[in-house]
């Protein structure tokens, strides 16, 4: 019974010493993608931060079609962003859809599995704590520890009952 009271607690406390566990679990399914994009980042690495710095001019862009854009936001583009960076921009587009639908995924990921370590010692101390808890009051519990000394002392209880009850016998029989 107290077996399952220990497991209950731990199962619940689990998820609140070792927080990391949620995340990687929620997005493991992103894991697969963590190549592509490290790739991605890795060959278009300051172009993204120059788009990440600019994010409200190149939002104002893509309410534009390429063709219609006003040509003050245009100046004000190229002289922010650069040419080569809207150029380059444009043609990695679907790679910055990518990192913008995963992205948050993979953070999450990245700074989960990065805490989990650190989760697991606290997890550990619990436990630690756990066997500086429970282990002493074993040798307060009754019982015998050994298997052998237990049976002989139920095969003395045994016997000492059916002593008890065959002199019940003979006193109800009038025998004393």
């Amino acid at each position: 019974r107290s077996l399952r009271v220990v497991i209950a607690v731990s199962i619940i406390l689990v998820p609140v010493v070792v927080t990391s566990v949620t995340p990687i679990v929620d997005n493991s399914a992103y894991a697969a993608q963590v190549p592509r994009a490290l790739a991605i980042e890795h060959a278009y690495g300051p172009v993204i931060a120059v788009a990440q710095k600019n994010a409200a001019l190149l939002e104002q862009l893509m309410k534009y079609p390429p063709d219609k854009i006003p040509a003050p936001l245009v100046a004000e583009a190229v002289h922010k962003i650069g040419a080569a960076n809207l150029l380059t921009l444009s043609k990695i587009a679907p790679d910055l859809r990518f990192l913008q639908r995963v992205g948050p995924h993979l953070l999450a990921l990245q700074q989960a599995v990065a805490a989990a370590p650190s989760q697991w010692q606290h997890w550990w101390w619990v436990d630690l704590g756990g066997l500086v808890a429970f282990v002493p009051p074993i040798f307060l519990l009754r019982g015998r520890w050994r298997p052998k000394r237990a049976r002989q002392d139920y095969e003395e209880h045994e016997r000492h009952v059916r002593e008890e009850l065959a002199q019940l016998e003979l006193s109800a029989s009038g025998v004393t």
